[in-house]
């Protein structure tokens, strides 16, 4: 009995860990939620446009050597890499989803979002949707 009254928190403890990493690969946004390895034409079907975006190119090299400012051996591959950043708002976290040759394979949690940025965007996206709808409800009816 001892044992067990021992092992419980242990047990708990490290469930929780196993939790918040799984949570971790996983976004909710828009309509959805994305995971790892979500192409990322679907992740903008999903979420929509991003608040920030950065490209860059990296060369890879595995199995080989660096010897006399050279590498030798091994091989070498062009890896396209893609950042997307989400600022929610002030009350949720940035979300950065990183993509390599077009697949997720990271979600970062960075801190708290900025109201302009979110507000902004939703402002511009009421402008286009909202806003006609409203203006036809206003429309005087003696026409």
């Amino acid at each position: 009995m001892i044992r067990v009254l021992l092992l419980l928190p242990a047990l708990l403890l490290g469930s929780a860990l196993f939790d918040s990493a799984d949570a971790a690969a996983l976004f909710r946004c828009g309509g959805g939620i994305v995971s790892k390895s979500t192409s990322l034409e679907r992740v903008a079907e999903i979420c929509g446009e991003p608040d920030e975006a950065s490209r860059r190119t990296e060369v890879r090299r595995s199995g080989g050597e660096w010897r006399d400012g050279r590498y030798w051996g091994g091989s070498t591959r062009v890896v396209h890499v893609e950042t997307w950043v989400f600022d929610l708002g002030p009350r949720r976290l940035v979300q950065a989803l990183t993509f390599e040759n077009g697949s997720l394979v990271r979600i970062e949690s960075r801190g708290y979002g900025s109201s302009r940025a979110r507000d902004a965007a939703r402002w511009s996206r009421r402008q286009w949707t909202v806003m006609p709808r409203v203006a036809e409800r206003l429309r005087p009816l003696s026409d």
